[in-house]
């Protein structure tokens, strides 16, 4: 539902300019055809008794001005070149169909996906992008996650699953279980699949150590573990959402006893945990400066008593209500029970970068794009990612908007950053901001807040915004379109969660990748690897943007010469109206 809005109409900046000289061009025939109407009205006037020309049938001289203006029109007509507007659909189809398309250099063998492009009318615009908006999981890198490390409360870390040990075992059990996976057989061959790569590489991890997922429906989980089966009834799942940042699952054991097993970020998880657990974050930081996906897994130990009185009284009146506010009453539910929660871990999962991604864009920023990433990780793993990406380099200055906790000093970090980013080299500089700091932007509803910011930004060689939400992601997006109306901006992404900012950038392109096909169905144009980015824009975005341009160009050229030598004969004919050819 967070995506579901109405598709919003584009159209390229060349031909917003088209559609202002055309309109001069209408203007200025208007003018010329006023003109020579009333130099009819004169010539008229002196040259009485030419029959041939029919005027002195006329009753009056404002039916011969009416008449005369007429002709001129007519005889002018060519003066707007309506029929480039057909030439240049044409054009951009055949630019689509025959070159966008059909390039091989965008066809990626492994998923055997090629290159699609969903809209003809903006492809001149790629070869005026300014700003692109890039999403950092499946975008920039691969999605295909593998669990790596994990540590425990104890302040144990294990940096290879192979080194774990019986301490391990109910982290990986709660791993086990804490999902919305299912188990898919092919003959002797299980496969799972998950509604995320995260998702699917924790209960693979799991599956890896002996806790193996071995079947799943509504009601119940089995898992086997040293050739034991277990089955768990599941009574309630604790969906996934963005603001929450985490999800959980109320289940009951063979001997009767109720757990409520919680994993998500840990900004979401840290508040919730018991007084008496003490929250390390040292393994957290350090996965996070390698780059890793951290999440936090708890657990609760629920009483008949209490988990039915939560049921019943909250969670099963929010789950069958019908109004707008259903949402709002579920999560109100989810919080509810979410809390006193006793940590059981913590998990690191890797995500290597896709091929050529460094390279891109150092390649786009030489173009003079300024490169935005919009993603909803730790802000540690963000700045690792960035600088394996070559967005950011060891001599950056970072402007950090995280620590902001307030309006007031959110105004007070601006105006002294103002200062300091204008007299300072832009090509060093850089902007973080996490989901936090922004939300306080945008709750603020203030010009100057918001222009300020986006000056630093400007002023800033690069800009990553971590721990965002889709609707954030949309917002910036926005926000540069609105106070930058000469600029374009893409946006590029592969989930669900991408949809938004694509939709609301100028150009939107999409990346088929592990989680489905949703930001590759709202987008522009599609592909299967960021690689391709640079040739769509340096290459075919240049030169589809000449081409039109010479095109345009042409068609105003060829209509007004015509038109000229017709206004030259004009004065031979005696303001006829008669064509010279």
């Amino acid at each position: 539902m967070m995506n579901s809005r109405k598709l919003p109409h584009k159209s390229s900046k060349l031909e917003s300019v088209t559609n202002y000289f055309i309109i001069l061009l209408f203007a200025l025939q208007f003018i010329i055809n006023l003109v020579c109407a009333i130099v009819l009205l004169y010539w008229n006037r002196d040259n009485k008794g030419m029959w041939y020309l029919f005027r002195d049938f006329y009753d009056s001289e404002s039916l011969v001005f009416f008449t005369g203006f007429i002709s001129y029109f007519m005889l002018y007509g060519q003066f707007v070149p309506l029929a480039l507007y057909v030439t240049l659909e044409i054009v951009r189809l055949l630019q689509t169909r025959t070159q966008l398309e059909q390039d091989i250099h965008m066809y990626y063998e492994e998923t055997d996906d090629a290159m699609i492009a969903k809209s003809s009318t903006l492809t001149d615009d790629l070869g005026q992008v300014e700003h692109l908006f890039a999403d950092k999981t499946g975008t920039l890198t691969c999605n295909k996650m593998t669990l790596l490390c994990v540590s425990l409360p104890e302040g144990h870390v294990f940096d290879n699953l192979s080194d774990c040990d019986s301490t391990c075992d109910n982290l990986f059990h709660a791993l086990s279980l804490c999902h919305t996976a299912t188990v898919e057989r092919r003959g002797d061959f299980m496969e799972f699949q998950a509604s995320s790569p995260d998702e699917l590489a924790l209960v693979k991890g799991a599956s890896d150590r002996g806790f193996k997922l071995i079947d799943r429906d509504m009601n119940m989980i089995k898992i086997e573990y040293c050739n034991h089966v277990q089955e768990f009834q599941i009574l309630c799942v604790l969906e996934f959402s963005f603001e929450r940042r985490r999800m959980g699952i109320i289940v009951r054991d063979c001997i009767g006893h109720i757990h409520l097993y919680c994993k998500g970020a840990d900004s979401a998880l840290e508040k919730r945990l018991n007084d008496d657990d003490y929250f390390d974050l040292g393994p957290l930081q350090t996965f996070s400066n390698r780059g890793l996906r951290t999440l936090v897994v708890a657990h609760k130990l629920l009483s008949e008593q209490q988990f039915q009185d939560w049921y019943h009284q909250h969670y099963q009146p929010a789950a069958t209500s019908i109004g707008s506010n259903r949402s709002s009453l579920l999560h109100q539910a989810m919080e509810l029970i979410e809390n006193d929660l006793t940590l059981i871990g913590v998990t690191a999962i890797e995500d290597r970068l896709q091929d050529m991604v460094p390279e891109t864009i150092q390649t786009l920023s030489k173009a003079g794009i300024k490169v935005w990433m919009l993603t909803g990780d730790k802000q540690e793993t963000a700045l690792v990612i960035g600088r394996a990406c070559k967005i950011l380099n060891k001599r950056s200055n970072i402007c950090n908007f995280s620590s902001c906790k307030s309006k007031m000093e959110l105004v007070e970090f601006v105006n002294f950053h103002n200062q300091q980013t204008k007299s300072s080299n832009n090509s060093n500089n850089a902007v973080v901001i996490d989901g936090d700091a922004l939300q306080i932007i945008m709750d603020s509803n203030d010009k100057f807040i918001v222009a300020s910011f986006l000056q630093i930004c400007m002023n800033s060689k690069c800009v990553i915004c971590c721990r965002v939400s889709p609707d954030q992601k949309a917002f910036i997006v926005g926000v540069v379109r609105k106070h930058l109306p000469k600029c374009i901006t893409l946006a590029i992404g592969d989930g669900a969660n991408d949809v938004s900012m694509i939709r609301t950038a100028h150009v939107g392109v999409g990346i088929m990748g592990q989680e489905g096909r949703q930001a590759s169905n709202a987008s522009d144009y599609s592909f299967a690897q960021f690689q391709f980015l640079s040739r769509l824009l340096l290459v075919h975005g240049r030169w589809n943007y000449r081409r039109v341009s010479k095109l345009i160009l042409f068609s105003i050229y060829k209509s007004i010469s015509l038109n000229v030598v017709q206004m030259w004969f004009f004065i031979y004919n005696g303001a006829s109206g008669h064509y010279f050819v």
